[in-house]
């Protein structure tokens, strides 16, 4: 709720001050935010826990990650998937900017309303896909939401006008709760309790590395075919990552023994 009227607030400011002043002042305000919100984290008080009993662990390695893919393959199921259907998603982190400003003459304020409405439907989303995720199940709302997922790039490609994906932003907010709770609850199931921190640590390694290289192709893409034709390609990325979800499917240790059994 505090993202959504923040950023329509303050692109409405970029928009009426005169630059570079509204620039200037929006990042002091983002400094001295950020100082009190680092005042009041410093202040809350965390519960001591009881040391765990050290258990001998293989000190981080391209070699260890390699064994933790091999020896378990929901794991490595899960990082393949995800790999494919973000790339969309990091390669439109620099891409959106150039396809609304440069070719469709999006304003500063528009920016933040579209940034409001994407966050504004995350509220209904949130509240919708817990409740589906908690009837149907974290795997049944992931493969579900993970394909609506794909249907915001197409749309914005497919009609390029501001008004219009503006709605679409708002359903995309609608959609990204889905696949953010569900792939979360997903990789926790097949993460073992008591490596959790390594198989999460591992995972996360993989997931820089894609968010590092993936928008390096944007630029070039972009020269080479357009914005707007990189777009729907992004939207078939984002498609081909939720249908791998589907055909190489991530299951608990207990339900992928059921699966080799049947």
């Amino acid at each position: 709720m505090t993202l959504t009227a923040t950023t329509f607030i303050l692109g409405r400011w970029l928009d009426l001050a005169p630059f570079p002043f509204n620039y200037q002042l929006l990042y002091a305000l983002a400094v001295v935010a950020s100082c009190i919100s680092t005042l009041y984290v410093a202040r809350l008080a965390i519960p001591s826990a009881p040391a765990a009993a050290r258990v001998a662990r293989p000190r981080p390695s391209l070699r260890a990650l390699r064994n933790l893919l091999v020896r378990r393959r929901p794991f490595a199921n899960i990082i393949v998937n995800t790999l494919v259907f973000n790339l969309a998603f990091w390669m439109a982190i620099p891409l959106q900017p150039i396809y609304f400003v440069r070719a469709l003459g999006a304003s500063d304020g528009w920016i933040g309303l579209w940034t409001g409405l994407v966050s504004g439907g995350a509220i209904l989303g949130t509240l919708l896909w817990s409740r589906l995720i908690d009837r149907r199940g974290a795997r049944w709302s992931l493969l579900r939401a993970a394909v609506l997922s794909s249907a915001y790039y197409f749309l914005i490609g497919a009609f390029p006008d501001l008004t219009l994906i503006l709605v679409f932003a708002l359903l995309s907010g609608l959609v990204n709760p889905g696949v953010e709770l569900s792939h979360l609850n997903v990789l926790y199931e097949i993460c073992p309790e008591e490596r959790r921190t390594t198989y999460m640590g591992a995972y996360l390694t993989m997931m820089q590395i894609g968010a590092f290289a993936a928008p390096l192709a944007v630029a070039p893409l972009t020269a080479l075919i357009g914005a707007q034709a990189l777009v729907l390609v992004l939207g078939g990325l984002r498609l081909l990552g939720a249908i791998l979800f589907i055909v190489n499917p991530v299951r608990a240790a207990a339900q992928q023994q059921i699966a080799e059994v049947a």
